[in-house]
């Protein structure tokens, strides 16, 4: 049996200097790591801001290309806008002329038209008025009629005839049968001599020879009603959109651009910004009964949004 009798102290002694050396080494890891560490991590971060610096370039660039083409583009809506404007315009010159054309066909030989005119009443209705001649009240009643076959057409109005048809009046003192008489005429007595003088004096202040009535005995101008014509209105409401392009309204709105009008200016038959401002020169011709209608001055104010001319529905209207 083997006893150890040295000190415990001795023991410890000789291994004091194996720790001292496993913690200068744990020390030098340490340091080397630290130092490690601090160097990566410098590199790292100027690296990272080497790409900071070069992303913030490229965003520059970026920013700057977004800011041209948003110029470009703007450019271009003005550019396109002026185009779709000048289009519509165009376009809007031929409205009118195509209102009338498909209306003329359909005016009976028997109303014989000295205007016409056209006016927008909204977004798909337009007033047409036209005005002319008609020899009788059975032909007054079938304009209304004849214009109601024109496609589009949503309503007739008609008013101005003249009723002079002959009518029985009331019995008289002197008149005992009630003669029968047109507007304005006196009445014929009953007794047979009488009659013929009243007959005869009739006859007497009567107008004889060429009346020279209606303008027809002058050169050029509208020819008016002849002698037991009447001069009639009809007015159209039409589903057709007769409203002008707003230059001022739409170039304002996009930012600007060439070509807008004058404020406060007018164009040829509108407000200042709405050519073309009218309907080409309008229906204006006279002649011979049956002669087919021509072509007459525009209406006095066809700017957008004008309520229609007339109302009423079908019928006799305000020819009462």
């Amino acid at each position: 049996m083997k006893l150890n009798l040295l000190p415990t102290h001795v023991a410890t002694q000789s291994k004091a200097p194996v720790f001292a050396a496993l913690g200068a080494t744990f020390a030098v890891l340490a340091i080397g790591g630290a130092v490690f560490l601090q160097v990566s991590s410098q590199a790292d971060l100027k690296d990272a801001k080497e790409k900071l610096a070069s992303s913030k370039q490229g965003a520059a660039d970026a920013l700057a290309t977004a800011n041209h083409a948003e110029e470009i583009s703007k450019k271009g809506e003005v550019i396109n806008t002026n185009l779709m404007l000048a289009k519509a315009m165009f376009k809007h010159n031929s409205a009118y002329v195509e209102l009338y054309e498909s209306i003329m066909p359909y005016i009976p030989d028997f109303y014989r038209v000295t205007s016409m005119t056209a006016s927008p009443g909204g977004a798909d209705t337009s007033t047409v008025t036209l005005v002319g001649q008609i020899e009788s009240f059975r032909k007054y009643a079938d304009v209304a009629l004849a214009f109601w076959r024109t496609p589009g057409v949503t309503n007739v109005t008609r008013a101005g005839f003249q009723l002079d048809d002959p009518s029985r009046g009331p019995i008289t003192e002197t008149d005992q049968s009630g003669s029968v008489v047109k507007p304005g005429e006196q009445p014929l007595p009953s007794d047979p001599l009488d009659k013929m003088d009243a007959i005869i004096a009739r006859a007497n202040s009567a107008p004889e020879g060429y009346l020279n009535t209606g303008n027809f005995g002058q050169d050029g101008g509208v020819k008016g009603p002849m002698p037991g014509w009447s001069t009639v209105t009809i007015v159209l409401t039409v589903s057709k959109d007769l409203r002008t392009p707003d230059p001022r309204s739409t170039l304002g709105g996009s930012g600007g651009g060439g070509g807008g009008g004058i404020p406060g200016a007018r164009g040829p038959g509108g407000p200042g910004g709405g050519f073309p401002g009218g309907p080409p020169p309008g229906f204006n011709a006279g002649g011979p009964p049956g002669a087919g209608p021509g072509v007459g001055a525009p209406p006095s104010n066809p700017g957008a949004g004008r309520a229609p001319a007339g109302g009423g529905g079908r019928g006799r209207g305000d020819d009462d």
